[in-house]
């Protein structure tokens, strides 16, 4: 800045020494523009010269010499003092991108119609049709408005004339009149010799979009008049100052969460700044009953009835760019009881605009636990289980939850060996919350014949629909068996008195086993 400043000093000065009436000298403000966008950089509180910005983007890679946009914004400079014709809407090389062109052309346009007095070849032409008032007035408008204007023009040549008159800005601005052709193309005026004539137009300002047109901002607007008997020109450029405009929207958040009696939720809120300044966003939260109604005054906190709900962080609010967007994170925590539900509006706001109010309804339920506990009273299967016995077992269920359940019992008895049958005296329990049912007899019979020292594991599952909370475990084992079956099969005495006689003897047990035979004889 301080460079540009003897810059420009040296060149006055040169201005100065080398004017004369009949040959003067002019500025081409090229350096103030470049100035023109290293402020606009530098307001935004950005480092102009770091990184990749409007303005540094001026110069090529050695930080010296011009790139095509400065070349192009100098270009813009140079047509607009000599000619006094806004850059605004013209050509522009395929190099540049259309918003990067409308952005060095309004540099350009507002440097010389707005930022120097300089006088410019365009100023002291012959006299002719011309404007009445100078170029660089600047008007106000607010986003969405319509403001009126009415400038004159008079023609100082001697004879009568026509003249036509057009007006041109930037897109989205809309410009009318009541003339039947477009602004933009034109209408004829008679111009008759040293009498003022007027042109009327209003001129409406679009809506803030994506944070855009910022506020403060200048957008540039040209009226071209071309005498109809010589072709002679001459503008007249403005600016229109835009406004403020100031809003804000919940984009994502509300709805319904649920969590368990005593525990804790996270919920997260995404908000936005709609307006086109930078500004904080104010966050609160509120109380409402089950049909929406308020309850007390937007706070960053709130409590009722055993809940408690707070605003944790809101970091991301400050300062937020136009169309910015930021994260609102909250915590609720629930009373140790159920049921409940807390009902409650987040309220975000712009805090330059604390009436214009977004909001969002957030409900959080208590969702029941549900538990059972499945415990062993008494076991007569720690044993070994002869075939063809029965050993059992009393369970008892409890309801650890909140609410009434229904449990179910079943047991992996069914997909077992074939040797064991498992079998439930009651298999369908419903208890309330805190109560318990006992004496809940398994049974685990073993089949006739089955091999001894045989093992297996069998499960006694507690369900609460597909979720188990609780299993107990039975080990049966098959106990060994010893007997033997003695079977005559025949018998013979013959006439010599010989006995002649056959036995089977079977073994009757479970496992393989010896036998001592011995033979009693009485006479």
């Amino acid at each position: 800045p301080s460079m540009q400043l003897h810059l420009q000093q040296g060149y006055e000065m040169y201005l100065e020494n080398i004017s004369t009436q009949s040959e003067p000298a002019f500025i081409a403000p090229v350096g103030l523009a470049y100035k023109h966008l290293y402020d606009t950089v530098a307001d935004t509180g950005v480092d102009p010269s770091a990184g990749s910005t409007a303005f540094s983007t001026l110069y090529s890679g050695d930080g010296s010499h011009p790139s095509i946009d400065g070349t192009y914004l100098s270009a813009c400079v140079f047509q607009a003092a000599i000619t006094g014709e806004s850059p605004v809407g013209h050509s522009y090389p395929g190099q540049i991108s259309p918003a990067r062109a409308l952005e060095l052309q309004e540099a350009a346009a507002a440097t010389v119609f707005n930022g120097t007095d300089y006088l410019y070849p365009f100023e002291i032409e012959s006299p002719g049709i011309e404007f009445g008032p100078d170029s660089g007035s600047i008007f106000d408008v607010d986003p969405g408005d319509t403001i009126g204007l009415n400038f004159n023009f008079t023609n100082h040549a001697g004879v009568d004339d026509d003249a036509i008159v057009d007006i041109n800005g930037p897109e989205g601005w809309s410009i009318g009149w009541s003339n039947a052709e477009p602004p933009g193309v034109g209408h004829t005026y008679d111009a008759p010799s040293n009498i003022t004539q007027w042109v009327q137009f209003s001129i409406t300002a679009p809506l803030v979009s994506g944070g855009y047109p910022l506020a403060d901002s200048l957008h540039q607007f040209s009226m071209q008049l071309i005498s109809g008997s010589d072709g002679s020109r001459d503008w007249y450029n403005f600016s229109l100052e835009y406004g403020y405009h100031h809003a804000a929207t919940i984009d994502e958040g509300g709805g319904n969460a649920s969590l368990s009696p005593g525990e804790v939720i996270d919920l997260f809120v995404t908000t936005r700044n709609l307006g086109n300044s930078v500004v904080d966003l104010v966050v609160g939260i509120v109380e409402a009953d089950s049909d929406g109604s308020l309850i007390g005054e937007p706070g960053m906190s709130l409590s009722s009835g055993g809940w408690a709900a707070i605003v944790l962080n809101r970091a991301q609010l400050d300062s937020m760019a136009p169309n910015e967007s930021g994260e609102v994170h909250l915590q609720v925590q629930a009373p140790d009881r159920y049921p409940g539900a807390l009902f409650f509006e987040v309220m975000v706001w712009s805090s330059a605009t604390p009436e214009d109010v977004s909001t969002v309804s957030q409900k959080v339920s208590i969702t029941p636990r549900t538990g059972g506990l499945l415990t062993m009273e008494a076991s007569g299967c720690e044993g070994d289980t002869v075939p063809g016995d029965t050993c059992h077992g009393l369970l008892k269920v409890e309801n650890t939850g909140d609410v009434t359940s229904t449990f179910l019992l079943t047991t992996t008895g069914g997909e077992g060996p074939e040797w064991l049958t498992a079998v439930l005296e009651q298999d369908e329990v419903t208890l309330g919350p805190g109560q318990s049912m006992s004496g809940i007899e398994v049974s685990f019979t073993v089949s006739e014949g089955t091999a001894a020292d045989l093992t297996t594991l069998v499960n006694v599952h507690l369900w609460l629909g597909a979720w188990s909370p609780n299993a107990l475990q039975f080990e049966i084992t098959v106990a060994e068996q010893y007997d033997w079956l003695l079977e005559r099969i025949s018998s013979n005495l013959s006439d010599s008195n010989n006995l002649t006689s056959q036995w089977t003897l079977t073994n009757a047990g479970n496992e393989p086993d010896g036998l001592v035979v011995n033979l009693d004889v009485n006479m």
